[in-house]
């Protein structure tokens, strides 16, 4: 019985019936339009200010019995969420007075148009100094072993990704991601000059792996098993290699990934064999199991650069082949070590788990969205599992059909909003813990 109206004068007001009135269906159809074409389409870029990190310090997020999120902070008054319901869900730290008791990401212009996640770029203070998290921003060394030097942990581990221009908005959601939950070190190597100039304007860590992978490669967002989309996923074998033989060891990822937790301690703790691989199986009892190549952690050490030099040498005798495929074709079986299922889980796994809560309560921790064939299938996968994480939606993501108009701004925020994050980092201790309350 509530829709919004308008007075004399023009001003936007809430309109209620007392408990005994109907609304017409056309005063109801007129309110669901006005709604939707009014005010969504207002709010298109909204900030769900309650899933800031800065409120993870506020006590536990609980899972209700069954398995729901209560959606908001742990306070036996509620006055926590009655706070967060009442900031405004538009930008609020572009509109000060609107803004009140609200600190907004420290961020750069080019991300906060681009993905505007709610941990900002500069939001250096919002987990204390560890490996995988700088509080002060770090070096633009002149040198690629000085990039990885600045981008690694104290054992030389380094989050290496690699991108063209066509998949930074990947990379957005998926640094988004990572940022919310502890991490901000990592180097990305653009394979074309257009991303380079995208990553470093957002001010994320890149390094121009031109030097490393040649020029050439594809710019746009190559479809699955094309010709230049294998000539972009070989290239990564250059870049792994190089990486290794500076001495570093290494987790790969892959841009179309998801954090939702800070996965890299423990992955690194557990990882004494290496290579460790993310499975590749769609959980059917004929599928095939391969190591995803998009998603896996190597140990500098000589068997590792070994395996990646006798697949690119077996690119002479498969010359169609991808690099998972040449991989797999010269990997001993000692080198077959793989990352516990489902807490690492690829895109096939997703279709056979019913609603993103799933995922939280299975202790998912990364989510490697493949087995899609094309950008906007990832994207409308994301978006449909609740894994777009940027407050700014994809493109063509909302109110477009293609999404079920279910990718909303901070989609993939709101729908993990709640949970208890403590329950899937036992490695690392509880989300918000060390953080810099900012008022």
């Amino acid at each position: 019985h509530t829709c919004l109206s308008r007075d004399t004068d023009g001003n936007v007001y809430v309109w209620h019936s007392d408990g005994g009135t109907t609304m017409s269906r056309g005063r109801l159809l007129a309110c669901l339009y006005f709604l939707v074409n009014a005010v969504l389409a207002e709010r298109a870029n909204a900030q769900f200010s309650s899933w800031h990190p800065k409120n993870f310090a506020r006590g536990d997020r609980g899972l209700t019995e069954n398995g729901v999120g209560d959606g908001g902070d742990e306070t036996t008054s509620g006055e926590a969420d009655a706070v967060d319901r009442e900031q405004p869900l538009g930008a609020p730290w572009l509109e000060s007075e609107r803004g009140a008791g609200f600190t907004p990401p420290k961020t750069t212009p080019a991300e906060q148009k681009s993905c505007g996640c709610l941990a900002g770029v500069n939001d250096y203070d919002l987990y204390p100094e560890s490996d995988f998290w700088t509080t002060t921003p770090l070096p633009e060394p002149s040198t690629l072993n000085g990039a990885l030097e600045a981008a690694s942990s104290r054992s030389k581990v380094a989050l290496v990704m690699m991108t063209n221009a066509g998949e930074v908005d990947l990379v957005d959601n998926f640094l988004c991601s990572l940022r919310m939950f502890g991490v901000n070190k990592y180097l990305i190597f653009a394979t074309d000059s257009v991303a380079l100039a995208m990553l470093r304007e957002r001010g994320y860590h890149a390094w121009d792996g031109e030097t490393t992978v040649g020029k050439g490669l594809d710019k746009s967002d190559s479809n699955f098993r094309t010709n230049s989309w294998k000539q972009l996923t070989r290239a990564k074998m250059k870049v792994a290699k190089q990486v290794l033989q500076s001495g570093h060891h290494m987790f790969f990822s892959d841009v179309d990934v998801v954090a939702l937790e800070n996965f890299l301690p423990s992955l690194v703790s557990e990882s004494q064999k290496s290579p460790q691989w993310l499975l590749d199986w769609d959980g059917k009892r004929t599928g095939k199991k391969e190591a995803n190549t998009g998603f896996y952690f190597m140990r500098a050490e000589k068997g590792s650069i070994d395996l990646l030099t006798k697949a690119t040498l077996q690119q002479k005798k498969m010359p169609a082949k991808d690099d998972q495929q040449l991989i797999n074709a010269v990997m001993t079986s000692g080198q077959r070590n793989y990352m516990p299922r489902p807490k690492f889980a690829n895109g096939c796994y997703l279709r056979n788990v019913g609603k993103s809560t799933d995922l939280v309560k299975k202790g998912v921790a990364a989510v490697h969205v493949n087995c899609a064939v094309s950008k906007l299938m990832k994207h409308k996968l994301m978006c449909n599992m609740g894994l777009w994480f940027c407050a700014n939606v994809p493109e063509g993501g909302n109110p477009r059909p293609t999404f079920g108009g279910r990718c909303k701004p901070g989609y993939g925020m709101e729908r993990f909003r709640g949970y208890n994050s403590s329950a899937s980092l036992t490695a690392v201790g509880k989300v918000g813990e060390g953080l810099v309350e900012r008022s």
